[in-house]
């Protein structure tokens, strides 16, 4: 079947498939996307339940007037156990201290339960909003039939029913079990933006309590009667009789060491003798290409023609415009996930029963892959998703999953797996390696007269060896650029021989092609003569332009700065809404270097980084800055740090001492202007702030040291 190019919307449920070359072919997987976008369209079933009022599946309201909304989304951080129950509770009108989360169980009747492309709210805006909406509607209707006066006449504040004329109140508690013997409602009034209460003011997050005692479930936390630990090493089949056991066996705690098809799983009482057994044995030999190997062929694949993405005008080909005012190379690298809380994940396998906790962003893909691999109905197989320590789309992977399925089936008890941080490095699905080619022509009265951008990188999709065509997650970014030219192309170019396997990073595509396009507009802009900001501010419009113009005020952007300090900028719009960045670094003295040289970057500092985003409608404005700070964090790692050096055929990196992530010194102040928009639908929040940091950081070292970074890392990587 041939895929070819296919929208990120319809692209987004490929995040729960398995991702390794040889897996579940492409046309299962693209029947997965459709059929998950009509599950999220479904009148959903709702189950029996105690509570006296549940008009949907998603919530229900209890004897005392407490609302219990059912989490369909995983919480890794990002704050969706306090957004989602928010919006059912602005309409319904409930007291915050009220609300409870509940993370949901896999079930059809919550949709595809894919917490993946920044849409948990965008998806749920409207139908969590209309699920309340009609609960507040029959809680008015029970009223009023009780007062026997027009409903229209009556209201709601937190918790009750008001009858404006004569000032009567009745407790949601008291109505409850009334209005749940009414007819739910099919067209209901959802409150205007002036009428908020909750959505835009940020009311304290519901999983912070459990998290500062310690009440949380994390993947990691699961226990079970009689359950037996493992972790597991990952090992070709012909490579396994080679090794000798006997010291693992030998350790206190281990039960045994078992023999699948991904390798070898330790098997005994407690994590510590489990990952000290994984640890004992040797890394799996492979095959691995290094950094020289991964170059030649990524230069190779330029010299194939590649499939056009987008071109201007449209299906013409790209004209001969003479030398280019200026060309550049960008190269950036694999990149592991690098997730705080290592894989990991329980099975409990009965006869006609499987029992999963995991902490999975695809708990659906979990649900139908278990219940196909044991062939049980998906009646017969339970998945209950946990906290996740992180995600970054590492946990839309279903392997840690499987394995601990495997070996509960072997073993009859249950079964937490988990995996050691250098088994996650070095087994990861990575971020695709990728190398830009950029031309740009300017005329005589600097408008941007041509643009040209090839993209060499391999495909996640095409793992499979039955996806064809264009993969659109290698151009995302890079054709959506707000910089219009009279002319453009953009190409990518499929490169031959890269065996590394590769995943969903956070952002995806968004993460390398911003930084090559907003790296090469402050190239352009050099070559034009003109500062940076007026450079992209006059030749963009619409939002771009709006955050470029807080940005340009909330940085002081022309305001000096001491001679070893410097600012670079970065706009990107991603997943609806729109990020701009201004990064000031600084050195203890720049140090001069020969032409054509990189100058040392020993003690560079990123001091402050403010942020300018509009995301239309921002429901919780502080999980909003949350979400820009921590991606500020993210992608500061892996900017100054992120690498996957190969030694040898082999991964060296084997934990934080080696594959260094941002410390607590290192970070810089950060500052969130966010341009809400009430009346505007919300936007993406979870991956928009990672894509524009990479470039501005590039472009403020540039302006600094006069040197122009065109690969990442920038530092070193620690031995």
């Amino acid at each position: 079947m041939k895929i070819g190019k296919v929208d990120r919307r319809t692209l987004l449920a490929l995040a729960g498939a398995t991702t390794a070359a040889g897996a579940a072919g492409a046309t299962g997987i693209a029947l997965g996307v459709y059929q998950g976008r009509r599950w999220e369209h479904w009148a959903k079933r709702v189950p029996p339940r105690p509570e006296p009022l549940s008009p949907s599946v998603f919530w229900a309201l209890d004897p005392e007037g407490a609302l219990s909304v059912w989490v369909p989304r995983s919480e890794m951080g990002q704050g969706v156990l306090t957004s989602l129950p928010l919006l059912v509770a602005e309409e319904l009108d409930v007291p915050w201290e009220r609300v409870r989360p509940i993370r949901a169980i896999a079930n059809p009747n919550f949709g595809f339960m894919l917490t993946a492309v920044s849409k948990s709210i965008r998806v749920l805006f409207t139908e969590l909003r209309q699920a309340g909406a009609r609960g507040r509607v029959m809680l008015i209707q029970a009223a009023a039939e009780a007062w026997r006066v027009d409903p229209s006449r009556c209201t709601t504040e937190p918790g009750f029913v008001v009858h404006r004329p004569s000032g009567r109140r009745a407790a949601y508690a008291d109505l409850a079990e009334a209005a749940g013997r009414l007819a739910i409602p099919d067209e209901v009034p959802l409150k205007r933006p002036q009428e908020f209460r909750l959505i835009g003011a940020s009311p304290p997050r519901l999983d912070i309590p459990d998290k500062l005692t310690g009440a949380a479930e994390f993947g990691a936390d699961v226990k079970l009667p009689g359950m037996r630990y493992a972790s597991v090493r990952h090992f070709p089949p012909e490579q396994i009789p080679q090794l000798d056991l006997a010291e693992v066996r030998a350790i206190p705690g281990v039960l045994g060491v078992e023999v699948f098809d991904f390798g070898l799983a330790v098997v005994g009482e407690h994590t510590w003798a489990v990952l000290k057994g994984a640890d004992v044995l040797p890394q799996a030999d492979t095959d691995f290409q290094d950094a020289e190997t991964q170059d030649a062929r990524l230069r190779e694949a330029f010299e194939r023609p590649g499939l056009t993405a987008e071109s201007e005008p449209k299906d013409a080909p790209f004209p001969d415009l003479g030398p280019p005012t200026v060309q550049a190379e960008y190269r950036l690298p694999y990149l592991p996930h690098l997730v705080m809380e290592p894989p990991n994940a329980t099975a409990w396998v009965e006869p006609n029963r499987c029992r999963i906790w995991a902490p999975t962003q695809s708990p659906r893909g979990v649900h139908f892959s278990i219940a196909d691999a044991l062939g049980l109905e998906r009646s017969q197989v339970e998945v209950q998703p946990t906290l996740l320590g992180t995600g970054f789309g590492r946990r839309a992977d279903k392997r840690e999953v499987q394995q601990a399925v495997q070996i509960s089936q072997r073993i009859g008890r249950p079964v937490h797996v988990i995996w050691s941080r250098s088994e996650d490095i070095r087994n990861d699905g990575y971020r695709p390696v990728n190398l830009h080619r950029m031309e740009g022509w300017l005329d005589g009265d600097r408008a941007l007269k041509g643009w040209r951008h090839r993209v060499a990188s391999p495909s996640i999709l095409a793992q499979d060896p039955a996806f064809e065509g264009l993969d659109g997650l290698v151009v995302e970014g890079a054709i959506e650029r707000p910089y219009a030219a009279q002319h453009s192309e953009v190409r990518w170019h499929p490169p031959l021989e890269l065996n590394l396997r590769l995943g969903f990073w956070r952002s995806v595509g968004h993460s390398y092609n911003a930084f090559a396009v907003e790296c090469f507009v402050d190239e352009l802009a050099a070559a034009a003569g003109e500062d940076p900001a007026r450079f992209r501010l006059a030749r963009t419009n619409g939002r771009h332009a709006e955050v470029l113009k807080t940005l340009v005020e909330a940085s002081d952007w022309d305001a000096p700065l001491p001679e070893n300090r410097a600012r670079g900028m970065a706009v990107h719009g991603s997943f609806g809404s729109v990020v701009g960045y201004c990064v000031e670094v600084s050195l203890p003295a720049v140090a001069s270097a020969d032409p054509g040289e990189a100058p040392a970057l020993d003690g560079l500092r990123v001091e402050r980084v403010v942020c300018a985003v509009d995301c239309g409608l921002a429901v919780h404005p502080d999980g909003v800055r949350a979400q820009i700070e921590g991606a500020v964090a993210f992608a500061l790692s892996a900017a100054l740090y992120g690498d996957l050096p190969v030694k040898e055929g082999r991964i060296r990196p084997s934990n934080f001492h080696d594959a260094p992530v941002l410390r607590f010194d290192e970070m810089p102040d950060v500052e969130v202007h966010i341009s809400n928009r009430p009346d505007a639908p919300p936007g993406g929040v979870g991956e928009i702030g990672v894509p524009p940091l990479f470039p501005a950081l590039a472009n403020a070292v540039t302006r600094l040291t006069g040197h122009r970074p065109r690969r990442l890392p920038l530092l070193a990587r620690v031995d």
